[in-house]
């Protein structure tokens, strides 16, 4: 197989632009994939290139925060509300009416907001690790697992974070991916988020969470679901009971021994499941 060479364009959204990569051809029915923390959007190169050669067109992009053309110094730009608008306005600005929507981690959450605020700009949602809010909410609430799994965040949530992240070579920064594939991106991720103030706004996703946001409604869409029973921060409650506020398809895959890194540990198995489920709901 070649080596894939994605296509590089910057995105402009109001005041904001946004670094980009893309694939496939310019009339291929598209697609747009949601980075999560601590990635970019080179996490999603395995798909873009598989999908891309597939004829979707394909479209990966460094979200607020992480492109240096869209990093607002204020706290509360970085509520999901406002994410979710981001991913609005990729889409007005590509010309897309509707695309199939894929997100990992705080990408995944990004875009169970999307399904919730403009469910007609999207043919199918494709998630994953993070199950649909409201049910993360709820066990966050109800089980003492899913608690302890979530305590991560006040620190990511401290207004040093940033600093203690990267100091001593980003040694903190790198355990996020210890023991896993994920690992070898981890340079490339830095490359991103080591820029002055690229960190401290990306960990602004994490202290903005919750502050007097409606959480999201039932999603009407096609949903497809892909959750790791080895992941550490995402419990299986949650995962379980994402079904309960889906009113449209819905397909829930669990990967056995896999950590939060499914894309890196499992990309076999996403290419296969995520390309089935937007095959199954072509324009």
């Amino acid at each position: 197989m070649d080596e894939f060479t994605p296509e590089t364009f910057a995105i402009p959204v109001g005041d904001l632009t946004f670094d980009a990569w893309a694939s496939g051809p310019a009339e291929g029915e598209p697609v747009l994939m949601l980075h999560g923390f601590p990635e970019t959007m080179q996490m999603w190169q395995p798909l873009l290139d598989e999908l891309g050669r597939q004829g979707y067109r394909c479209v990966a992009f460094n979200q607020r925060g992480y492109s240096p053309g869209a990093r607002p110094g204020d706290v509360e730009a970085y509520r999901t509300s406002e994410l979710a608008a981001d991913v609005v306005g990729v889409l007005d600005a590509l010309g897309w009416d509707r695309a199939h929507l894929i997100g990992h981690d705080w990408g995944a959450a990004v875009a169970w907001r999307v399904a919730a605020l403009a469910p007609a700009r999207l043919r199918t949602l494709n998630v994953l690790s993070v199950g649909h809010p409201d049910a993360i909410s709820e066990a966050i609430g109800a089980d003492d697992d899913q608690r302890s799994r979530s305590e991560y965040m006040t620190f990511l949530r401290r207004p040093d974070a940033d600093r203690l992240l990267l100091e001593n070579d980003a040694e903190r920064f790198r355990n996020f991916f210890a023991g896993s594939p994920a690992a070898e991106g981890a340079d490339s991720y830095l490359a991103v988020l080591g820029e002055p103030g690229a960190l401290d706004a990306a960990l602004n996703w994490y202290r903005s969470a919750g502050r007097s946001e409606h959480s999201a409604e039932k999603v009407d869409l096609p949903v497809l679901f892909i959750w790791s029973d080895n992941d550490p921060a995402l419990g299986r409650l949650a995962a379980e009971r994402t079904g309960e506020f889906v009113a449209g398809s819905y397909r829930f895959v669990i990967l056995e021994g896999i950590s939060h890194w499914i894309m890196q540990e499992a990309p076999a198995r996403v290419l296969a499941e995520v390309g089935r489920h937007i095959s199954e709901h072509r324009a």
